[in-house]
């Protein structure tokens, strides 16, 4: 399986938008509207403080150095992200996430 990249933020693993974005092939503003679009409706139906424990907004700079939005999202946020994308491609991908994710948290890792 390929490894997925996780990163950790303040102890809490996370995954990029740009990650996700560049293994389901769509464009990253697709990727961000979708995403803006959850932490809305959780924002209304829920808190917005959930919303922000998933969804933590976040900056990147890409190769022409021009800023953009993104986020990192924890597992419980790309579940309901990925809940949503479909087709093959999509379910090796989430597989290989639950692999990362798995690794990146057993005990002999930590």
């Amino acid at each position: 399986m390929e490894s997925v990249e996780i990163k950790s933020v303040d102890g809490t693993p996370v995954v990029s938008s740009i990650v996700v974005a560049e293994r389901f092939n769509k464009r990253h503003d697709h990727v961000v509207r979708d995403i803006d679009n959850i932490v809305r409706d959780i924002s209304n139906l829920y808190s917005p403080q959930l919303a922000g424990e998933m969804f933590v907004a976040a900056v990147y700079v890409n190769d022409r150095n021009r800023e953009y939005r993104a986020y990192n999202m924890t597992s419980d946020g790309f579940c309901l992200l990925a809940m949503g994308m479909s087709g093959q491609q999509g379910l090796v991908w989430r597989m290989n996430f639950i692999a990362s994710l798995k690794d990146k948290t057993s005990p002999s890792k930590r």
